[in-house]
């Protein structure tokens, strides 16, 4: 984890420097999402060394089936949603978790995986993991 926050704050620097409008700053666990018309919403991508991507539970072309979006919530089922919505539901608070219940078309199982939301700084090319020790 060292490393990793070593890196970042090199990289920080230039993030610091960078035009602001060219970053996004959003709040979540690093996975992707699209919208399937005829299956749903599923993971398209997984950040590296993002809370998805530590744990390992999410895989690529996972369905998310529903999002809790607090220990506090009830699931929330994604069917008909818009993937923006989507998108909403799983971002939140810094150091807040989420639920996230999912379909593996791998072996139809149904795992639900809980995961602590980070702050990123998003570019079109970059992406920037804040990482606590």
């Amino acid at each position: 984890m060292k490393q990793i926050t070593i890196i970042f704050a090199s990289l920080f620097m230039f993030a610091l420097n960078a035009s602001a409008h060219n970053f996004k700053k959003v709040n979540g666990i690093g996975i992707v999402v699209e919208k399937n018309e005829r299956h749903g919403i599923f993971v398209k991508d997984i950040v590296p060394n993002s809370p998805a991507a530590i744990d390992g539970t999410i895989e690529k072309g996972d369905f998310v089936l529903s999002v809790k979006t607090s220990n506090k919530s009830d699931w929330k089922a994604t069917n008909g949603l818009a993937v923006e919505e989507v998108i909403g539901l799983i971002r939140g608070n810094i150091d807040t978790q989420v639920g996230i219940k999912l379909y593996k078309p791998t072996d139809h199982s149904q795992p639900e995986v809980f995961l602590n939301r980070v702050f990123s700084l998003v570019t079109p090319s970059i992406i920037f993991l804040l990482v606590s020790e």
